[in-house]
């Protein structure tokens, strides 16, 4: 009988490790449905002179916010040609535009975005290649946006057989036979 008390006795009071693991265990962390949910915070910008970015997730903290909807200035570049296609070479300014390479077909359209800026003029250096029997020639203009108020195209050169004209109204460069 004794021997039954012993080991009864010895299972109601446990080991002084059996207590440690038990109270590490009970100081777990409440799950997150629990906790209050914070409020997002706008993230700030990265130089203490600039007010802070009032999304929280358009942008990272390190780097300066996308430019936002309309502070750009369009303009399409229509190939008008019977057969002749147009590779883009280079584009030297700030500008959206299609990828180096991208290849202007006869009746395709680009549309280039060229960044506005206030009180400041943005200028963009495009030039295309084509090719007409065998023969390769460039053909160049400059896209020039005056302060987010109006975008001019100026300096369009070219040695091949093509005509180009720009339409102010509809804000749009023809690449057409000669």
């Amino acid at each position: 009988m004794d021997d039954l008390l012993a080991e009864t006795s010895r299972f109601k009071t446990p080991s002084r490790r059996g207590k440690l693991a038990l109270q590490k265990n009970m100081k777990k962390k409440p799950s997150k449905s629990s906790k209050p949910s914070k409020l997002l915070k706008p993230i700030k910008s990265r130089k203490p002179g600039k007010p802070p970015c009032r999304s929280c997730k358009r942008c990272k903290p390190c780097r300066p916010c996308p430019p936002l909807l309309g502070t750009t200035m369009g303009i399409n570049v229509l190939n008008q040609t019977k057969s002749i296609s147009f590779t883009l070479t280079s584009v030297d300014g700030p500008a959206g535009n299609p990828p180096i390479g991208s290849i202007l077909a006869p009746g395709g359209l680009f549309n280039f975005e060229v960044r506005s800026t206030a009180f400041k003029t943005n200028r963009v250096l495009v030039v295309y290649t084509g090719v007409v029997n065998g023969n390769a020639f460039p053909l160049s203009f400059e896209l020039v946006n005056i302060g987010g108020i109006t975008l001019n195209v100026e300096s369009i050169k070219t040695t091949g057989p093509v005509t180009i004209d720009f339409n102010t109204t509809v804000e749009e460069l023809f690449i057409t036979d000669k």
